[in-house]
């Protein structure tokens, strides 16, 4: 008869060890792949920006100037508002049946334009934003209740602060604002009861170009009844800044806490992202860069305005 052979298995201990040992690699790998994750999201979203900024670029050589922020037929706020920049630059982003969806003969917020305002558009969402691109119903607004289609960017309207005299968002009525008017930024509001009735040029950055804000990423990561909606000109497509790093807190929540009686348009504008740390912007030469939300606010409305004459460093 002949003999057997015994076959080796793993001993409970080895087992053991080998599950621990995987438990460690994966302990390892898993801030590497989150990482890498977290990069490409920030290449994708500086790819978007980089298409936006090329399509304001076209849309300036095309009319001579960049496009109005909103467009209001009256003062703020409770006023319906028309074409915004998001809108205008469309057809520069290869999206002219999107545009064409759009009738200037009403406002945004009147039902023939439902569908327009209802339009995923890719370009204008952040891969790292949760829920980008959703179909949902801002907080105010002068029809209440009415769904809009989420983004990621909005337009810099400028410098703003509050204060004795008031809140200077380049929003409110002609005549109430105490902000100086080197305080705009390119995308500013234009029409009847605005400070300005004139959109801006690329001669009027006289800051200069890459020292310009242009936009930026509003996305807070609570109460997306305040995130960003491209085709609702009420204050919803774009931004204003603050030298109050309070309003670059990306949660809105934890904003609102923070304010401790102060006014809350700290929290509903500013620059905020799902990314860690910062935010992508693109500036007035069409380059993007990524800011730290640790940046001195000081040079962060410097880069805001675009005449006030600050002496302030093109972003690396």
């Amino acid at each position: 008869m002949k003999g057997t052979s015994r076959r080796s298995a793993f001993t409970l201990v080895e087992l053991l060890v080998v599950i621990a040992i995987i438990g460690v690699l994966i302990a390892m790998l898993l801030p590497a792949v989150q990482a890498a994750r977290e990069a490409a999201r920030r290449i994708h979203c500086g790819n978007n920006l980089k298409q936006i900024g090329l399509a304001l670029q076209g849309y300036h050589e095309a009319i001579r100037s960049f496009p109005p922020g909103v467009v209001m037929d009256g003062p703020c706020c409770g006023t319906k508002t028309r074409i915004g920049w998001a809108i205008s630059i469309l057809p520069y982003l290869e999206m002219k049946p999107v545009f064409d969806k759009y009738n200037p003969e009403y406002y945004n917020q009147d039902p023939q334009n439902q569908d327009l305002r209802e339009t995923f558009v890719s370009v204008y969402v952040c891969p790292a934003e949760s829920d980008g691109g959703a179909l949902g119903v801002p907080d105010t607004g002068p029809v209440s209740g009415l769904p809009f289609r989420r983004g990621s960017y909005r337009g810099n309207v400028g410098r703003s602060e509050v204060g004795a005299g008031g809140a200077c968002l380049y929003m409110a009525q002609a005549g109430t604002s105490f902000c100086p008017e080197t305080w705009r930024g390119v995308l500013h509001f234009v029409g009847k009861d605005t400070p300005f009735n004139e959109p801006e040029s690329i001669d009027d950055v006289t800051d200069g170009t890459s020292k310009t804000l242009m936009v930026g990423e509003h996305a807070p990561t609570t109460h997306p009844g305040r995130a960003t909606y491209w085709a609702n000109t009420y204050g919803y497509s774009v931004a204003t800044t603050f030298a109050d790093g309070r309003s670059l807190l990306a949660d809105y929540d934890a904003c609102m806490a923070a304010l401790n009686g102060a006014p809350s348009v700290f929290c509903k504008n500013g620059w905020k992202s799902w990314h860690a740390n910062g935010f992508m912007t693109v500036f007035a030469d069409g380059a993007t860069h990524f800011l730290s939300d640790s940046l001195d606010t000081s040079i962060l409305v410097a880069m805001a305005t675009v005449d006030n004459g600050e002496p302030v460093e093109s972003p690396e």
